[in-house]
């Protein structure tokens, strides 16, 4: 059964992806104006997607600012949090951890 995400957990997932690979840098402001332009969707998702993220410890919310990335140390921790939750043993954590680092 296929699974159907919302638009905003896409949104997640691809700005998640662009911090992963480098295409925003940490500290960078999350320009959500060319999100909209860039995904053809209204503003509606992307906002719930970073605000989402700052639930998460991915971004700061600066009021009257806007989002940024947070730092690669918070970054790298919330990662390591998220994997470590989905395994019950530490073998097969460090197992998977050590993939997720490469």
């Amino acid at each position: 059964m296929a699974i159907i995400k919302s638009l905003s957990d896409q949104v997640y997932e691809y700005v998640f992806h662009r911090i992963k690979i480098g295409k925003i840098a940490v500290g960078d402001k999350i320009d959500e104006a060319e999100l909209i332009k860039e995904l053809g969707i209204s503003r509606t998702p992307i906002r719930e997607a970073l605000i989402q993220m700052t639930s998460d410890n991915l971004l700061e919310n600066v009021p009257r600012k806007g989002f940024f990335v947070k730092s690669v140390d918070e970054v790298a921790y919330v990662r390591f949090a998220s994997v470590y939750r989905e395994f019950k043993d530490v073998n097969t954590f460090m197992d998977e951890l050590k993939k997720f680092l490469r």
